[in-house]
């Protein structure tokens, strides 16, 4: 069974999606498999197997998600769709011919998800069956686009889908939990509060900037310190004692979050945030917002954010100062661990090629 992957072609860029191709490539690379995986990127990384990387491929030199300038919406149309077309014709006139397709929703849908770029759906053409592959709220279909099947990692991303699209052509699969090989302790850093995600109004950022400065006579921190790591995509404005510092590869979010005394996340919505799992698994205290149903289970009432204002943010992330610098959590791991998810992702495919697959 031949499967093709294909994220990143150019702006935008996608979040963890290189991070769980990567570990579908390195899953099933062994021969016993019988599951030959590509992945096409323009990315640059060791870890993913860029067997169709195009050098074709343009990328845009402006920040088009910060402007309106109608030129500049036409202009990068215009680079995606022939982005699109000869990436498409390099792999068709390939001699590897593909059993499945699967597309990340997220470069299916630009310009802050406010559209589709159509260009992409010739993809689908590239095998026998076609998956797109669902990973954020955000981005999601509101009408069938005609992909065989929808792949979701999430039950508010599958609730979501399934009022456009037949329940019979989506599949809930989690995905892994990406773990930090590093087993050295890592101190904690009293007082600082850490947020990793995209730069965006949706996820809430400006409001937990706003909350800041953090000044409480209770706690007895030196400095309360708001540090935020993640692709820009709406202007912010720093407050006292926030701090703006970059883009952050995987493996370093990991430390981030292990140092960390608390991690934040107020966004308007999410499917399953990989950065709160991550943090429930260090045992990092979190606080983020209702609404994630796997998540809701394993937290107290003083985890979850009530209201996305930053007196209420200030408020809570006051309280869990005081507590202890660490939290232990009751959420079961097991649907995220690497042998169960590995295969899920097999039967999955091995479905798909046999035609014969019943979703439940």
């Amino acid at each position: 069974m031949r499967l093709l992957l294909i994220s990143r072609l150019f702006f935008p860029l996608t979040g963890g999606v290189a991070t769980e191709y990567t570990f579908l490539y390195n899953q099933f690379k062994n021969k016993k498999y019988k599951l030959d995986i590509s992945v096409l990127t323009s990315k640059n990384s060791k870890n993913i197997y860029e067997k169709y990387k195009s050098r074709f491929i343009l990328r845009s030199i402006f920040d088009y998600q910060n402007k309106n300038f109608f030129f500049f919406k036409l202009l990068y149309l215009i680079f995606s769709i022939i982005s699109c077309f000869i990436t498409f014709l390099f792999v068709f006139i390939s001699q590897k011919k593909f059993d499945i397709v699967q597309i990340h929703s997220n470069f299916l849908f630009i310009k802050k998800s406010n559209y589709i770029n159509y260009s992409i759906l010739i993809f689908k053409f590239l095998g026998k069956k076609s998956v797109l592959d669902i990973k954020d709220l955000s981005s999601y279909p509101s009408k069938d686009l005609g992909f065989d099947y929808y792949l979701v990692n999430s039950q508010n991303t599958y609730n979501l889908v399934s009022k456009y699209i037949s329940p019979t052509k989506i599949k809930l699969i989690y995905s892994p939990l990406i773990k930090n090989k590093n087993k050295k302790k890592t101190k904690k850093k009293i007082g600082q509060i850490l947020y990793i995600g995209t730069i965006s109004n949706q996820k809430g950022v400006q409001e937990l900037i706003n909350a800041f400065p953090i000044n409480y006579k209770k706690i007895k921190k030196k400095k309360v310190e708001l540090h935020l790591y993640g692709e820009i995509i709406d202007k912010i404005k720093l407050n006292k004692n926030t701090f703006y510092k970059g883009i952050l590869p995987h493996n370093k979010a990991i430390d981030k979050i292990k140092q960390s005394e608390i991690l934040v996340l107020p966004s308007f919505s999410e499917s399953l945030p990989r950065v709160v799992l991550e943090a429930i698994f260090y045992n990092t205290k979190v606080l983020t917002s209702k609404g994630v149903p796997e998540i809701d289970k394993s937290l107290n009432s003083k985890n979850k954010i009530l209201s996305i204002k930053k007196k209420i943010i200030n408020k809570q992330i006051k309280f869990l100062l005081t507590k202890k610098s660490t939290q232990k959590y009751n959420y079961d791991f097991s649907k995220h661990e690497d042998k169960f998810v590995k295969k899920q992702f097999y039967n999955f495919y091995n479905s798909l090629e046999k035609n014969e697959y019943e979703f439940i």
